[in-house]
């Protein structure tokens, strides 16, 4: 490596090592280790540290990495369109986009169903719906007025809802189109179902890739079942065909309530006693996790750690 040179400006740094240009984003894991090996003249380091090999097993932290030109998870190969979209973004130097896809896929290989790990990924690009940066996904929830779901009108879908079934209630056939689980779909199912202009309700959902069960294969598979989702806003329908328009790499950051201050813990009058944020305004978030052994709870921005379990809510 007879040359080496560098330049930085306000989006990240080019490299040149002989003939070989390479172009490192200032997100990358090691943008500021990359400058200080520069600086150091250590060459070695510099390019260990823009390796897509060392990337990706730093930041899947050894369950996500490559060996030769193989993406791994823990021991198992991936070669699916999710580790290809993976490597692309990483040889492009667009390690913040990449950072999410990898949270998404130890998410996804959580989930039992083998079609969910190999086809949720490509479901995800067809349908045109965002990822979030801890590996999770958006999707679209049609409820009633009153937002009770319109099946059962048992389960209570406004915003700060976390819904959830027993995963063996959520029917995994793709053939049978309407049958158990937790509904959710994207923009192009939306025209099909009921009066979304007036009589129901559309809900943004925030998904773990590890509870989807299925896709059933009616309306071009536009829709979806899980065992479990969050609901996180409100959207009319004219703004579900605007509001990821902004959207960078398919990568969506969910807005969270500003200013938001707990001021104490609450829990609904049910058998599950099931805890609710008072916030120190006056509105309240309801939540799906139970009391327990609760005795106190820290906040951190938007998010509240229950004591002495460790369990996390987000304030939406």
């Amino acid at each position: 490596m007879k040359n080496i040179a560098l330049i930085a400006n306000s989006t990240g740094c080019t490299v040149v090592i002989g003939t070989k240009v390479t172009t490192v984003a200032n997100d990358h894991p090691n943008y500021q280790a990359i400058q200080d090996a520069y600086a150091e003249g250590d060459i070695e380091a510099v390019v260990t540290l823009m390796s897509i090999r060392d990337t990706i097993n730093t930041i899947g932290r050894g369950v996500v990495r490559v060996e030769g030109d193989q993406l791994f998870y823990g021991d198992r190969p991936v070669s699916n369109g999710l580790a290809k979209r993976i490597i692309k973004l990483l040889q492009e130097g667009r390690e913040g986009f990449a950072k999410p896809l990898i949270a998404f896929m130890e998410n996804v290989m959580q989930n039992p169903s083998f079609r969910a790990v190999e086809g949720l990924y490509e479901w995800l690009e067809r349908s045109k719906l965002p990822i979030t940066p801890d590996g999770c996904f958006i999707a679209w929830k049609i409820v009633r007025n009153d937002y009770r779901d319109h099946y059962t009108g048992k389960f209570d879908n406004s915003v700060g809802q976390v819904v959830e079934v027993a995963r063996n209630q959520v029917n995994e056939d793709p053939n049978q189109t309407c049958s158990n689980g937790l509904h959710f779909c994207s923009n192009e199912y939306l025209p099909h179902y009921g009066n979304i202009h007036g009589g129901s309700r559309i809900m943004m959902v925030k998904v773990n890739p590890r509870d989807v069960g299925a896709f059933p294969k009616d309306y071009n598979i536009s829709k979806g079942r899980c065992c479990r989702y969050e609901v996180i806003g409100e959207v009319t329908a004219a703004e579900t065909e605007t509001v990821f328009k902004d959207v960078k790499s398919g990568v969506y950051k969910v807005p969270t309530r500003k200013g938001k201050t707990v001021a104490h813990l609450e829990t609904s009058v049910t058998d599950r006693a099931e805890i609710i944020l008072v916030f120190t305004d006056g509105t309240k978030q309801r939540t799906k996790n139970r009391l327990g052994d609760t005795i106190g709870f820290d906040q951190n921005g938007a998010v509240v750690t229950l004591q002495p379990s460790g369990r996390q809510i987000t304030i939406v």
